[in-house]
């Protein structure tokens, strides 16, 4: 019996094989800034995100295959692909400071497709690689390293265990590149980031800290002297 001979048993009908590149992005910190915001500030920061992906997809090959919560789950054709992607994306929300910094992983491989849906160990490491990879960085595997040098700078390469993933991978680290001419910095309580032309919330001792509200300095502040 066949691989898809096996599925239709099971009653999952129709699915395709395909070799893809699978990545996924979210919002480094969005837990803090729910937290900070509430629920319907954190819905809005996701959605944000989502519309950013669906309109820097330039072909029809550039595909939201879901969201949940603030992760947006995509795929492209070639992990090329996927990395121009990415780094309309980058540009994008640099024209929108009041938003969390991302983070992504990329990976590249054979995928299951049903009814839009795409599942397989290809998108468990890419997720896995996502929730890897600090604020403002793309995390890939050594299989996509060489195609991510030609876009972004690397910032580290370390062999890592990854959740509930069998075998060790080489971790490599790309800082994802900032177009912004203006200063900001990240609100320490919500992880917003933070126009410093515009904050008028900041604290000054040995290091300048900017908010992106009073209640958030407010917070850090109570913080402080619990």
């Amino acid at each position: 019996m066949t691989e898809h001979e096996t599925l239709a048993a099971h009653g999952v009908g129709e699915v395709e094989n395909r070799e893809l590149a699978i990545m996924m992005i979210d919002f480094a910190g969005f837990v803090a800034a729910t937290e900070a915001h509430g629920d319907l500030r954190a819905t809005q920061l996701a959605v944000a995100l989502l519309d950013i992906t669906i309109t820097e997809a330039c072909t029809d090959d550039d595909t939201v295959v879901k969201h949940i919560g603030d992760a947006v789950l995509c795929s492209s054709a070639t992990a090329t692909a996927a990395f121009a992607w990415l780094q309309r994306i980058t540009a994008h929300l640099d024209r929108h400071l009041d938003l969390p910094a991302i983070r992504a992983g990329v990976h590249a491989g054979p995928v299951i497709g049903h009814r839009g849906d795409v599942f397989g160990g290809t998108v468990n490491i890419a997720a896995r690689l996502c929730a890897s990879a600090p604020p403002d960085t793309l995390a890939v595997t050594s299989k996509l390293a060489r195609d991510a040098t030609r876009r972004f700078q690397r910032i580290s390469v370390a062999p890592t265990e990854l959740k509930h993933i069998a075998d060790p991978v080489e971790l490599h680290l790309f800082k994802l590149p900032h177009q912004t001419t203006g200063s900001w910095s990240v609100d320490p309580v919500c992880r917003m980031r933070v126009d410093l032309t515009r904050a008028q919330h900041v604290l000054s001792g040995e290091v300048d800290l900017a908010f992106c509200s009073e209640a958030c300095m407010r917070q850090f502040v109570e913080g402080q002297h619990r």
